[in-house]
């Protein structure tokens, strides 16, 4: 029983990269949006601006999505067993808060979490961009945390 309470309290460390997953699914969204912009009322003047403007919201993710599937040193996400959070990134070490909109699921998590200024981060994990066992022990320790004891 000893060994399941120690495995628990591990900390989790998740090195963070993009889900291959979530951007052709972003994708996706965004070339909707170009069909749906294509097929609306509007003048053709209108519908080419829309459409311009989403293609350059795409473009710079995508360029933003490039850069961090090539990061050699991409950043880590760790949680300890006192329920206090870490972003390990370019040699430092940032203290992080748990946000209110966390979302938890079995093929999906979104972390919310806050750095010292307040300022918020979110990070989407999905399976094919963590370790599973990360994954499950993280879900665990989400809806079951060690430090307050509540559920």
């Amino acid at each position: 029983m000893s060994e399941a309470g120690s495995a628990f309290e591990r900390p989790i460390r998740i090195e963070y990269r993009p889900s291959p997953r979530m951007l052709v699914l972003f994708a996706a969204m965004h070339l909707g949006a170009v069909a749906a912009v294509a097929l609306t009322g509007g003048s053709a003047g209108m519908k080419a601006c829309i459409a311009a403007l989403v293609a350059a919201v795409l473009l710079r993710q995508s360029r933003q999505w490039r850069s961090a599937l090539r990061d050699t040193a991409p950043p880590i996400l760790q949680l300890d067993a006192g329920d206090q959070w870490r972003l390990l990134h370019d040699g430092r070490s940032e203290r992080m808060s748990l946000g209110t909109d966390c979302l938890a699921l079995p093929g999906l998590i979104v972390l919310h979490l806050r750095d010292e200024a307040r300022a918020n981060r979110f990070f989407i994990l999905a399976p094919d961009n963590a370790p599973r066992d990360a994954l499950r022990r993280l879900r665990v320790r989400l809806r079951y945390p060690i430090a307050t004891g509540e559920p």
